[in-house]
């Protein structure tokens, strides 16, 4: 059985709504909502305006504990603004931590 257009990919998805946090280069850090991961990405709503090709760390800590925590070196790849000061934020893992 053949998979729908939009999951051909690589590696697969797991859809969440999970609490997060990520690490800007300058120490800050910030909180989001975790809302997709797959080996390769995640992909995270944020108040944060960031910046294409920007360096976060990111730590994820599923509240099932059906996975290990994840804590990852990650490139911002994909922005989208959703809202007035809420944006849409697609990463690649370039490194787990």
């Amino acid at each position: 059985m053949g998979r729908e257009y939009d999951e051909k990919r690589n590696f697969m998805r797991m859809y969440m709504d999970c609490p997060m946090k990520f690490a800007r280069a300058d120490g800050s850090e910030h909180e989001a909502v975790a809302r997709d991961l797959s080996s390769s990405g995640l992909g995270f709503t944020t108040d944060q305006d960031l910046r294409m090709g920007e360096v976060l760390i990111v730590q994820l800590v599923l509240t099932q504990n059906v996975v290990e925590p994840l804590r990852a070196e990650a490139e911002v790849i994909r922005i989208q603004a959703m809202s007035a000061g809420v944006y849409d934020i697609g990463v690649e893992i370039k490194k787990f931590l």
